[in-house]
């Protein structure tokens, strides 16, 4: 796939190159973040892309903190992450995976659920950078500290309460330039916000690089129609994204900034050997969130996990509560849990949990019996060096769920067929709530008063 650049995107990239070249008399550079905002499918993605690979050619590393968690660069959906690229980045998103410097698993592509948790990931990985990749004290410059510059992306939702989060992202951030991608008229500007401008002159950066913390606000057209990514929805690039993230496997870089590089597509997915995992004993609490996660009783988590995608989370000691999980609990499942605090955990990755034990879909099978067995069969390219992490004992399943055809198996020399595909089911159930709750976005809006 092609990207076209329109030459004010170069005029806009290079400029703002040159102002994270500038210096003081002191020798400092301007470390503030570069921040990308604009309505859905106008290209903010692939300026981030591009704007990442010119600032590599100043910089032995360049951050990069995703605050899109519909469509990531760098990640499966569901994420919001802060990386440390060290290497230019060609190619659509799935084809260049990797793992994050630090991560947090909002478990939806949007944060319309749950705003106030998803201002609260962001503050927490714009925190992590500023502490070890960016200085605040100004009176006090270290000359050998690397400087590593910032782009941060943000999603296309820019309107009502997606334009709220926006503006709240530009206060954390403070961005010495908010890049608009498209037209002024159909993007939300505050109303103490200054004028958004086209690309400034060399000379204009260079004279107003420093005199105000207040960021410059550039605008820039949109990215060109191209017929190759009509062909594909979000959807679709959602579900590539996961499905390489799965068929990956983990390579370390000469830089030690672990990649998702290599795949395996060799073989379906549900081939792949499965750790088998004790939840009684490997895990201190399984959280769910997302749209009707709270009504998920105890005795049915374990027919909710099975089949489900799920996030391994660090938490430190003592950050989460598993005193309410009752002691007989074979999953330690506490209904309506709150998420982890970003402050103190980390996502770790991904995982599949391919089958669950029949004894833990079934609430009335007694304990004591010696042929009870209660284990997770879970798939995840995280290696096992990593999950054994003290600290890793819980998992989070949000509203991402894998693609149908990520759950075929057509091989020919088994007798595989790619309509036996399990957790599906082609009768309709006439029972009450047995359907998929359909939820309203079109209550309150202004044309209905």
């Amino acid at each position: 796939m092609t990207c076209i650049c329109p030459p004010a995107w170069r005029t806009a990239i290079e400029d703002l190159v040159l102002q994270g070249s500038l210096s003081t008399e002191g020798g400092r550079r301007d470390c503030r973040p570069f921040l990308l905002s604009g309505a859905k499918n106008v290209g903010k993605s692939s300026f981030a892309r591009v704007l990442l690979n010119r600032l590599l050619s100043n910089h032995p590393r360049v951050a990069y903190l995703e605050c899109d968690p519909g469509q990531p660069e760098f990640t499966s959906s569901g994420l919001l992450s802060l990386h440390l690229v060290d290497e230019p980045v060609y190619g659509p998103p799935f084809s260049h995976l990797r793992t994050p410097y630090r991560s947090h698993f909002l478990g939806s592509t949007s944060p319309r659920n749950n705003p106030s948790y998803y201002i609260s990931c962001i503050e927490s990985l714009i925190e992590t950078y500023t502490q070890n990749f960016r200085s605040l004290d100004y009176d006090v410059y270290d000359s050998d500290r690397e400087v590593v510059p910032l782009v941060v992306n943000t999603m296309g939702w820019t309107k009502g309460l997606g334009g709220d989060l926006l503006k709240k992202i530009e206060e954390l951030v403070m961005p010495s330039h908010i890049i608009t991608i498209g037209e002024v008229s159909e993007l939300r500007s505050s109303d103490n916000s200054q004028p958004a401008t086209t690309a400034t002159s060399r000379s204009q950066i260079a004279s107003r690089a420093f005199e105000s913390p207040e960021p410059q606000r550039i605008n820039v057209e949109s990215i060109p129609y191209n017929p190759e990514s009509a062909r594909y929805t979000s959807a679709d690039w959602r579900a590539l994204s996961l499905m390489s993230y799965f068929h990956s496997s983990y390579h370390t870089s000469f830089s030690d900034i672990e990649s998702l590089l290599q795949w395996n597509t060799n073989s379906p997915l549900l081939s792949n050997k499965p750790y088998a995992v004790s939840p009684r004993a490997a895990l201190d609490s399984v959280i769910l969130t997302g749209s009707g996660s709270d009504d998920v009783v105890p005795s049915e988590i374990g027919r909710v996990l099975n089949g489900a995608i799920v996030a391994f989370v660090t938490c430190e000691p003592g950050s989460v509560d598993a005193s309410s999980t009752p002691r007989s609990a074979a999953i330690p499942y506490v209904q309506g849990a709150p998420l982890p605090d970003p402050r103190t955990s980390n996502c770790l990755g991904l995982g599949l949990i391919r089958g669950v034990s029949p004894s833990l879909l079934s609430p009335e099978g007694r304990l004591d019996e010696q042929t009870r067995t209660e284990i997770l069969h879970i798939i995840t390219p995280v290696p096992l060096s990593v999950l054994r992490d003290e600290s890793c004992r819980c998992i989070v399943k949000g509203e991402i769920e894998l693609p149908v055809w990520g759950m075929t198996d057509s091989r020919e020399n088994l007798g595989g067929s790619a309509i036996d595909i399990p957790y599906l089911q082609s009768r309709r159930s006439t029972a009450a709530g047995a359907d998929r709750k359909k939820v309203r976005r079109n209550i309150m809006r202004r044309s209905q008063f």
